[in-house]
């Protein structure tokens, strides 16, 4: 079924929704196409229940907003897309929940974005997970699982005001949670990372939180900090790695409020779950108060603060006309990449 608000139940090459407001886009099969599902200064549209394989033949990126704001992007299935299963351009506001993504490069590639909520999601990448970078900023990344990708997530490139928070990251190559290259006042809070290389790592940025997660089964390092300054590392838990923490030209706070980070080789016990002595990382990286239990105290409620959620139109509710462009053409693929600059980032 289509009309001009709305495409339900087809097996076509691509959709391309080009200044469309309210449209639904549900229940559809993507193939032989450059991009499955393309937005573009587009808003209050809904893109469900799709399928998209870019295993089978050739796929950019299964869903792509480019100049779009306040959309709903739910529940579809994307594999093997050759850049991300979902692109994100100078698009605000938008919703992207409960999708399961299996990307040859980025699950999920956020780039001069802000005030997206990316949630829910079920994301197997070869690089990224989930990267917000060239100031992708006031965005909330939360409740994700990502598994087997080089890095879980990366913030990087100056984008900032960022909360990450509650994800699991599983079996990285090299890194679950990575701030790079001037982010800062970043939230990292309450993550679950599992068997990485490294668990969290900083570069070159500053005045970023770490607190509450769990770092844990890093074959080399748990936290690593390198000419990155002035972070506040709190209240987390550091178990079972190779090493647990190390700085590299950095100078950061390791406890407040009386209260650091439990260290399960910090041997010292207290009575008052505080360590009498400090646990040195360097001569001037010392936790102050390291926990003598592991931490399992929840966030408090000023951190459980999320970006705005975007409330996208019913298509059942749009009076204006909206147009919809469905392109059947075997050079959907072709025309779409015609339109983009090529958009890879160096690898970090």
């Amino acid at each position: 079924q289509s009309n001009a608000n709305n495409t339900h139940g087809v097996s076509i090459r691509g959709v391309h929704l080009l200044h469309v407001q309210g449209c639904k886009v549900s229940s559809c099969i993507l193939s032989w196409v450059g991009i499955g599902v393309w937005l573009y200064e587009s808003s209050n549209n809904i893109v469900e229940d799709c399928f998209c394989d870019g295993y089978t033949y050739f796929t950019r990126s299964g869903v792509t907003l480019e100049l779009s704001s306040n959309n709903n992007i739910h529940n579809n299935t994307l594999y093997g897309s050759e850049q991300a299963g979902i692109e994100v351009f100078g698009s605000d506001g938008n919703l992207i929940i409960q999708n399961i993504i299996m990307s040859k490069w980025a699950g999920i590639n956020s780039e001069y974005s802000d005030s997206n909520t990316i949630a829910g999601n079920s994301i197997t990448a070869v690089r990224w997970g989930v990267w917000l970078r060239s100031r992708s900023s006031h965005n909330l990344v939360e409740n994700n699982s990502i598994t087997n990708s080089r890095t879980g997530i990366q913030v990087n490139y100056g984008s900032s005001y960022n909360l990450v928070k509650a994800n699991t990251v599983t079996g990285g190559e090299y890194c679950g949670i990575e701030v790079h290259d001037d982010s800062s006042n970043n939230r990292v809070t309450a993550n679950n990372i599992t068997g990485n290389m490294y668990g969290i790592e900083v570069k070159s940025a500053t005045n970023n939180t770490l607190s509450y997660n769990n770092i844990t089964g890093c074959s080399k390092i748990g936290a690593l900090f390198t000419n990155a300054s002035r972070n506040l590392i709190q209240r987390n838990n550091f178990l079972q790695n190779a090493q647990q923490a190390y700085s590299n030209g950095s100078s950061n706070i390791w406890d407040a409020d009386g209260a650091g980070n439990y260290w399960d080789d910090y041997n010292t016990t207290s009575n008052n779950g505080i360590g009498d002595n400090p646990y040195v990382i360097d001569q001037a990286n010392l936790d102050h108060y390291p926990l003598t239990r592991i931490n399992n105290d929840t966030l408090p409620l000023a951190a459980e603060s999320t970006s705005p959620t975007p409330q996208p139109q019913d298509s059942s509710s749009v009076v204006t006309p909206a147009v919809l462009v469905i392109l059947f053409s075997a050079l959907a693929g072709t025309a779409i990449a015609l339109g983009f600059k090529k958009r890879r980032g160096r690898a970090v």
